[in-house]
């Protein structure tokens, strides 16, 4: 039988306070079960008691610790009942530190445009294209939003990396004498002899 450790609980009522970002219902039924499938728990065994005490896992909005085949998931048994409870609240603040900023969910998108392997993305969609708008009903995002995402972030990368100039030899000469970097008279004999050629 499994059931939340007691030292565990506040951290799983914390989680069970939070407001998710993620739409759940926009996620096709093979996903929501390769996902839970997959879902790893940490338990600490009351073997008296013939009892799996979970102490992790449930940080997923998936977690439901009524589901009877906690068995099938990825189990990790532990066995030092003194840092249970340190252990549990690290699973959820390393979770929290691991979201996404908000104003950078089109990058998130991006990257799973890029990473997401296509066998994956063909269970988020028939066509197999995890679209700006399938992403925008997931995310509880407006699509203009994550456009307005991608287009700020392209000011910021050319602001950041402006354009290269080609520079001719004569531009870089008189530029490296600003900087002091070469002396004056070289740059005149320099310069007067590309004239004459």
């Amino acid at each position: 039988m499994y059931e939340i450790h007691p030292k565990a609980q506040s951290a799983y009522e914390f989680c069970l306070s939070l407001n998710r970002k993620f739409n759940l219902d926009e996620l096709s039924e093979g996903v929501k079960k390769m996902l839970d499938d997959n879902l790893i728990i940490n338990v600490y065994t009351d073997i008296e008691k013939k009892k799996y005490l979970i102490i992790s896992g449930f940080e997923s909005v998936l977690f439901d610790v009524d589901r009877a085949e906690h068995y099938r998931r990825n189990v990790i048994i532990k066995n030092n009942a003194d840092t249970i409870e340190s252990f549990a609240w690290s699973a959820v603040i390393n979770f929290l530190i691991s979201m996404p900023e908000p104003k950078a969910l089109a990058n998130v998108h991006e990257l799973l445009l890029i990473h997401l392997p296509k066998e994956i993305k063909v269970q988020f969609s028939k066509t197999g294209k995890f679209t700006q708008q399938k992403f925008s009903k997931l995310s509880n995002t407006a699509s203009s939003t994550l456009t307005k995402q991608r287009k700020n972030k392209k000011k910021d990368t050319i602001s950041k990396n402006p354009p290269i100039q080609h520079l001719s030899i004569l531009e870089r000469a008189l530029r490296a004498s600003c900087t002091g970097q070469v002396k004056q008279s070289i740059i005149l004999k320099n310069c007067s002899a590309q004239i004459e050629e």
